[in-house]
């Protein structure tokens, strides 16, 4: 798996921030990590909730390390029958 720079990680925050404000939903947390699943960049939006923190830098571990998009991983779950808190 190809790898993120620094640089690459903000443009995707920037971008991730314009998509919550052009769409005009809640806002988020946004988390970046390196294809070892370390983080690289990471925003908390105004306002958006504290226990979001975590979920967000989760999320991007978990899908740097499985390699695959936190939608895939779900549907890989779904499939066999596996609790999400597993």
């Amino acid at each position: 798996m190809l790898s993120v720079t620094l640089s690459q990680a903000r443009r995707l925050v920037e971008h991730g921030v314009q998509l919550v404000h052009d769409r005009q939903i809640k806002p988020v947390c946004l988390s970046i990590c390196d294809a070892s699943g370390f983080l690289l960049c990471f925003i908390r939006m105004d306002d958006a909730p504290l226990r979001s923190i975590e979920i967000a830098q989760r999320k991007a571990y978990t899908a740097a390390r499985m390699g695959m998009t936190t939608e895939a991983f779900h549907q890989r779950l779904v499939q066999g029958n596996t609790p999400i808190g597993y």
